[in-house]
Formats: C-alpha cells, structure tokens, sequence
C-alpha cells in the first residue's frame, strides 16, 4: 500500500483524464489517502452508505454530504482528479449525470426567477422547510424573503425578490440574523444524491399505489409508505427515500461509475478481494431483505435495490480499467489485455547520516529517479530541504500537496506517509522521517504476532522456510541475495510468494519478518 500512493501520483501526470480508485474495505480506501496525501491534497472520498432496511434509519449528513460533493465534483470533470472509494461506496443505484446535473441551481442578483418556483426546485433537491434556518439543508420563507442553508457554506444566504426578480443575495448569521457579505450569485447543490423530476416522481408514486392496495404489508410498514407517498407528491426528495429511489428505473438507473468516461480509469486494487467483498455485500444485503419481505415491510421490487456483482462490473466496462495486485489471482470479471510487474523495495534507513542520504540522492537523481522526501514538520522539511541544497542537489520545497514527481529531481514536502518505498519500474522513491531519521517503530500488539515469532539473527532462517512479512503476510524464505540498485550494491532478503513474485527485504529492516508459526 505504501508503493500505490506513488504509483497513482505517477500515473495521474502521465495517463490523462480522471481516476477512481476501488478498495476493498474503507479502511483501505482512508489508507491509500493518506499515503496519496504526500503526494496531493486534492483527492476525493467517495464513502460508503448504509444498505439499511430499517425504516427510519436517519442516514449520517456527513456521508450524505460528501457522496453529494463527489457527483457535484464528477460532474465538472476536472482533468487529473482523483476519487477513491470502498467497493460498497458503488453499491447504490442513483441518478444518470443528466439528471443529477440539473439539480444545481444558479441564482444571480438581476435574475428572473418566481419565488414559488425556487421553493418548489429546493423540496426537489432534497431541502426541507423550516420556520428558521439554522441547519445545513434547511429553507424558510417569510414574503418575498427566502434563507436558504446550502449544504456545501458555511453560513446560510438570504435571497430577497422584487416580484419575480432577484433583488440581492447576502449570506448572514443563523444566531445573529445580521447580514454577512454581498454576494452577486450562489450555486445551490443537492442536499440528496436522490434528486426528483416529475418523471421519476410519476414512476415511483405509480408502484407504491399498487403496492399499498394490496394491503398485504405489515401495518407499521404500510403507513410509513403512506408517508413516502405523500412526500414525493408534494415534489419533496429526502435522503431517507433512498431505498425507493431504484423504483423508478426499470434498466436506466446509474452507478458511481457511469459518471466517468471513455477516457478515464477505474482502478480497482486487489481485484479478487474487491469482487469477493462486493458479493459479501449484496449476500447480507439479500438476507436481510428476504426476512424483510416475509414479514410485510419491504416491497419485492426492492430485491433488486443494489446491482448485481455483474451488473456492476458491466457499469466499468465502458472506462479505461486496471487492476493491481500484490499476487496475481484470476477473477471471472476481467481477462488481462496486458500485465505489468512493479517491483518494490523498502527503503534502507539512514538514521540522521545525511552523508549517506546525500550520496544515494546523488547516484539516484543522476540516474534520472524521482524522488521525494515527505517529512512530518514543516522545521524538518526546511532543515533537510537545506542540507541537501547545500550539498548541490536539485531540490524543491513545497507545501503539503502540493509536490510532484519530477525525473532528476528531489521534492522535499510535508506529508502523512507512515513509511518509504523505492517503486523500480517507475524509477520512484519515497523516503520519510522512518527512513531519515530512524523514527522509532510503534510497539507491535501481541496480536499482530500473533502467527510468527521475531527473527533475532540469519541463524534462525533456513531456505524454504515459512516466514510472516508484517505487511505481505506469509512467505517463503530464498535467501539472500545482493542487488545493484543505480549503482549501490546492497543485501536484500528475498521471499517468495505465489509464482514468481518476489519481496526484497533490506536486511537492515530485518525486525519487518518473523518465523511462522503454525
């Protein structure tokens, strides 16, 4: 994981268009960036929603919000942007982009607009009325006055209308009321990924009153939809909705993915876990609503409110897609049209040697590497960032995010990464305060020792033995093998796994192995 934060940065300055980036779990996806971070701030999360059934689940305004910034972000495409998101982030049908895009509204001062129509546009885009604005996707009208909370401000705007024209726009404090700023437009987002027209409205009132004269749903459940109904005819969108919002397309409906073009890439990392933790989703998924359905509170055309784990990779299909493993394992999703090995190798440390740091930059950058040092303060970053200047290297410092990979060049920045890599196929190297300074390991839980026992000497390795790699897992000990890398000849323990892919330890990163134990 260390070694996919460097090798998307590379790939996003060299591949064009944008990137979403599939994990298996989220904690993988905050993982990645966090090691992306070194690299770039701007990356997107795309988070997970609960697959709930439970009827007045109340769905968290965090979440909702980011998936809701992330369409709105996919709908500007901007060249370069990266999105990563857990495998469960994509198992929700929503809106086409066609559809979601026209729940963004512009207001301007001098614009023709009737305050009627405007309230009828924010109960669609999921605001509710209220008597005062105070929270974030809230409304009130008082005359000719309207407050609006847009959910993506930090303070709520004032729109006041001369007839039916917009006469001035101000944002103010909801505790205070007094005015803030002058504005001359705001745009006004969705505060739903599940935004209403009056098709999709006439589609799902249309099955819910089938539903409901059938009277065979339990009594609770049947006035809950009485409720739905009754919201949705009077043109009013809620996140809570969500589970009735697939009722309005037969074939139609869209995924996370189909907001991403020809030109741009799904990358999913670790194809066979992504797909295996995806059909743990739909499984639970389909349990859970079969003991729903037996009893009365959820309707049969809601079996299908996720897509399949086909339906879901045939909504890839139509972008650039790669997969990257750690081993190779055949999946029934994908046939490789081309494989590409990466080899990786973890970066020796100096522990505040800067003669030796100096000497290693010198062969790399002449070797046309790029490099980047990622430190933890912004009094390190300078403090290196000098010493290498001094030495005459080609340095750069910049700020958190702002770095990039540059052939021949050192990249000196603050950044979040847990430990360094060397990424030899694209000639990338990533060093931290781990590496530098010798930052002391974090105590290991007896847990994460669970199967292994520490290595203290090479006495205790014998070829062919099983060891435990703390990040790769088990493994087989070759044996030692003396690698040139840009010229430095070093020692590195080599691990076998499955065919021929290969893990190259420093030896001075020894305390990274311990013997299995069965």
């Amino acid at each position: 994981s260390r070694a996919v934060g460097a090798l998307i940065a590379t790939l996003r300055q060299s591949a064009g268009g944008r990137m979403l980036i599939v994990t298996p779990n989220d904690s993988e996806a905050r993982e990645l960036l966090d090691q992306y971070s070194g690299f770039s701030d701007d990356a997107v999360y795309i988070p997970a929603r609960e697959l709930a059934l439970f009827d007045s689940f109340a769905h968290s305004r965090s979440v909702i919000d980011q998936r809701v910034a992330a369409l709105c972000s996919l709908l500007d495409h901007q060249e370069g942007k990266v999105y990563v998101a857990p495998v469960e982030a994509l198992a929700t049908k929503i809106a086409p982009p066609e559809v979601f895009s026209k729940g963004l509204i512009h207001l301007e001062v001098g614009q023709t607009m009737e305050i009627s129509h405007l309230i009828q546009e924010l109960g669609r885009l999921g605001y509710m009325r209220e008597e005062m604005v105070d929270n974030p996707a809230a409304f009130s009208v008082r005359g000719g006055i309207l407050d609006v909370y847009p959910v993506d401000r930090s303070e709520p705007v004032r729109i006041e209308f001369f007839d039916d024209e917009i006469d001035s726009i101000r944002s103010f404090d909801p505790q205070t009321q007094r005015s803030i700023d002058k504005l001359n437009a705001v745009r006004l987002r969705p505060a739903t990924e599940f935004v209403l027209n009056t098709e999709i409205a006439e589609a799902i009132l249309k099955k819910l009153d089938k539903r409901l004269k059938k009277k065979n749903l339990d009594e609770k459940y049947a006035a809950h939809l009485e409720e739905v109904r009754e919201a949705i005819s009077r043109g009013y969108a809620s996140d809570d909705h969500d589970k009735y919002y697939p009722l309005a397309f037969e074939s139609g409906y869209a995924t996370i993915m189909d907001y991403f073009n020809r030109e741009d890439m799904i990358i999913l990392l670790d194809d066979a876990r992504v797909h295996d933790r995806y059909k743990m989703t739909v499984d639970a998924y389909l349990e859970n609503y079969k003991d729903y359905l037996e009893s009365g509170r959820t309707l049969p055309e809601l079996s299908d409110r996720i897509p399949g784990l086909a339906q879901l990779f045939d909504h890839m299909r139509h972008a650039r897609i790669m997969t990257i493993d750690a081993l190779i394992k055949r999946t029934p999703d994908f046939v490789a049209g081309e494989r590409v090995k990466f080899e990786t190798m973890e970066s020796a440390p100096y522990y505040g040697k800067m003669e030796l740091l100096i000497a290693d930059l010198e062969r790399w950058l002449e070797h046309v590497q790029s490099v980047m040092l990622a430190l933890s303060s912004e009094s390190r970053r300078d403090n290196v960032a000098k010493a290498l200047q001094d030495a005459g290297l080609p340095v750069g410092v910049y700020r958190t995010g702002d770095a990039a990979l540059h052939p021949g060049h050192a990249s000196v920045t603050i950044g979040n990464v847990s430990a360094g890599f060397q990424l030899m196929s694209a000639r990338v190297t990533l060093l931290t305060d781990k590496e530098i300074f010798g930052a002391p390991q974090r105590r290991r839980s007896t847990k994460s020792r669970s199967k292994g026992q520490m290595i203290k000497s090479f006495n205790e390795l014998t070829v062919g033995s099983l060891v435990v790699h703390e990040s790769h897992g088990i493994g087989r000990y070759i044996g030692v093998d003396q690698l040139t890398v840009d010229g430095l000849k070093r020692d590195y323990i080599k691990i076998g796994y499955s065919g021929e892919d290969f893990l190259y330890v420093p030896v001075e990163n020894m305390d990274t192995l311990q013997n299995y134990v069965g």
